[in-house]
């Protein structure tokens, strides 16, 4: 069985064309984290909401983070997720990566936290670019994080940026088949 990343499946579902074939190839390179612009970013936000919320010690440990060409970026980050988290009671822990198999390819799918906020819980994956999620590119990843959520925990996704946590609303009855013969294709081209 094939195996892919999150992350890489989810711009394989959306792109079109040779970006395709280019979304494969990338898969098969090894994960280097020094090329992980948000990984800094990343590893504070999940620790400091784990830990439990505090909005002056994160401001404080994303400062010290941050290297010159990341600062604008993580700055907005930091003002989102702030905002963001502002007057709710939030309890947070570690989500395990869980596995979708479809079509004889594995997706490794890797939400950061489980969230219970103001009672509800959550399966979360942070997203932390500057580009606004499509409205694919979200379906396609709160779909995979629905697929593998415990029962009675909704998927989301926490626009960190912008200070949103992205949940469905009611998903298309045909993104299941959509989303196999994806699986297919991806595994077809490994």
């Amino acid at each position: 069985m094939a195996l892919a990343h999150f992350s890489l499946f989810i711009e394989f579902t959306v792109a079109q064309g040779i970006a395709r074939v280019v979304c494969v190839a990338d898969s098969k390179k090894a994960y280097d984290p020094r090329t992980d612009f948000y990984k800094g970013f990343r590893e504070r936000a999940v620790k400091q909401l784990v830990k439990g919320w505090n909005a002056q010690a994160f401001r404080k440990s994303v400062q010290e983070a941050k290297a010159s060409g990341k600062q604008a970026s993580y700055e907005a980050c930091r003002d989102g997720l702030i905002r963001w988290a502002r007057n709710k009671t939030i309890t947070a822990s570690r989500a395990p990566n869980k596995i979708w198999e479809a079509a004889g390819l594995e997706v490794k799918v890797n939400p950061e936290l489980r969230l219970t906020i103001d009672q509800k819980k959550y399966v979360v994956k942070l997203y932390f670019k500057a580009p606004e999620l499509t409205a694919a590119r979200q379906e396609n990843m709160l779909f995979l994080l629905s697929e593998t959520a415990p029962q009675g925990v909704e998927a989301a996704i926490l626009d960190v940026r912008r200070g949103e946590l992205v949940t469905a609303q009611e998903q298309d009855p045909n993104l299941d088949a959509l989303m196999i013969s994806d699986a297919a294709a991806f595994a077809a081209l490994l």
